[in-house]
């Protein structure tokens, strides 16, 4: 599968109330030949206003502003499902950490600390590294769903999603913004004691907008469904049915591995998502996934609670996307039918 194609340039939307900072912004961009500055404006009102217009790849945003702050911008941009990558700057960071927090939470991918026209020349030189380190590293690494769209076409039928340390939250955040598919069907393994993993499923069933379950053996695969791997089996996908198998003797369970190779027939139909999680399940068998053709994606390092599962992904292969939990979902959406 081809890698994405990344834009000439990269677009950059900027939002806050004082000229004098907008324009040491501008000037910044300005300087760099990588980057185009798409829109420029006093509030988040106004950037809202124009977002489908500039089509941003990234948008910088003050934190407090009047008309339309930081928490505006990224709260509007979430009800639009529009995934672009908002990095927050702000002078009082350090004076409100809840209301940091609160943007966190709710999408924003980093924050950089405002200097004071007072102390701008002692610190520009740092504002600007730091500023184009943290906005290269978040566009090489966060795929926005208007990309997505333009770069892969594909739908797919299947998508199998295996997880570990800090799955469950992570499967949650995901599948509470899938929204209902028709003919897509996904698969979850987390590894999980066996007691856990029929609670997990009503739990997620019960806050989902898709039916969700806990496999059964032999059971026919429905169109639109999610399954989850009951705790001390395998699932494996054997076509038009599942068929679990033994796992009470493996060291981690359900096997991700396994689950991911049992696709390999229907790769070129299937995604494979490794979230969060200690180890290298997953690893091999979404390599075998990527090697015959089907969409390969794990979550970044940032948002993972233990890295040990994409990163082992990564030193093995060279994976299609590397994406933020926050836009996963997106991307399911993107290629889901």
């Amino acid at each position: 599968m081809e890698q994405l194609k990344k834009l000439d340039k990269i677009k950059v939307a900027i939002a806050d109330d004082l000229d004098f900072f907008r324009k040491v912004l501008v000037d910044i961009f300005e300087e760099e030949e990588e980057f185009i500055v798409s829109g420029v404006y006093k509030n988040g009102q106004e950037l809202i206003k124009n977002i489908f217009a500039i089509k941003p790849d990234i948008i910088l945003t003050d934190f407090k502003m009047p008309d339309g702050d930081g928490l505006y911008v990224i709260e509007k941009i979430n009800e639009m499902k529009y995934n672009i990558p908002v990095i927050l700057i702000s002078s009082y960071a350090k004076q409100d950490n809840e209301g940091i927090l609160e943007c966190l939470e709710k999408g924003a991918v980093d924050i950089i600390e405002k200097p004071t026209e007072q102390s701008f020349k002692a610190s520009f030189d740092l504002l600007k590294t730091s500023l184009l380190k943290k906005i290269r590293y978040i566009y090489n690494n966060c795929v926005v769903l208007n990309q997505v769209k333009t770069v892969e076409s594909k739908t797919t039928d299947y998508i199998a999603i295996g997880a570990s340390t800090g799955g469950t939250k992570a499967i949650e955040t995901i599948m509470r913004d899938v929204k209902r598919l028709s003919k897509t069907t996904i698969f979850i393994s987390q590894h999980m004691p066996a007691r856990y993993t029929t609670a997990f499923a009503q739990r997620l069933n019960s806050i989902c907008s898709n039916g969700i379950t806990e496999a059964i053996n032999g059971e026919k695969i429905k169109s639109g469904h999610c399954y989850i791997a009951p705790g001390n089996f395998n699932l494996i996908f054997a076509g038009d049915h599942i068929e679990l198998t033994d796992a009470s003797k493996q060291i981690v369970s359900p096997g991700i591995d396994i689950m991911f190779q049992s696709f390999v027939s229907e790769a070129e139909k299937t995604c494979g998502i490794l979230l969060t999680g200690m180890g290298s399940d997953g690893a091999t068998g979404l390599k075998k996934l990527h090697d015959h053709g089907a969409i390969t994606v794990v979550q970044d390092e940032r948002s993972s609670v233990v890295y040990g599962m994409p990163k082992s992904a990564i030193e093995i292969f060279i994976v299609d996307y590397i994406l933020p939990l926050n836009l996963i979902a997106g991307f399911i959406n993107s290629i889901s039918q």
